[in-house]
């Protein structure tokens, strides 16, 4: 009996290794290493005080972001964008785009209520 449980943890890890690799194909790994060394090489670019602040800004706010962008895109951009019929190829970066800029705008007007710590973490 304690021989299986010794054996529990290994098949485990076992089955949770095995698992990832039917999850991660090479270009979604070979894109994790890119992004990766994107922020190592990034870290290391002297910015002018303006675009620190706006990093920082984004920053501030990202946890918000994360948490308005889902009801932004599906209910507020994603009904316009399927009016306008682009095609997929210009559709989704600009879908990318405009989500991030209005989930941060709603952010932004979110954090001057009070008690918005509780709504969006600012």
């Amino acid at each position: 009996m304690a021989e299986s449980k010794k054996n529990q943890p290994r098949a485990f890890w076992i089955d949770a290794v095995r698992s990832i690799g039917h999850r991660l194909s090479l270009p979604t790994m070979a894109l994790c290493a890119c992004y990766f060394r994107y922020f190592i090489i990034i870290k290391h670019i002297p910015l002018k005080q303006k675009a620190e602040r706006i990093f920082y800004n984004i920053a501030e706010h990202s946890f918000g972001i994360y948490l308005v962008h889902i009801y932004i895109i599906p209910h507020g951009l994603w009904p316009l964008f399927q009016e306008w019929a682009l095609p997929t190829a210009v559709a989704i970066p600009m879908l990318v785009i405009t989500g991030a800029a209005a989930s941060y705008l709603a952010v932004a007007l979110l954090s001057h209520l009070p008690k918005s710590k509780y709504i969006v973490g600012i």
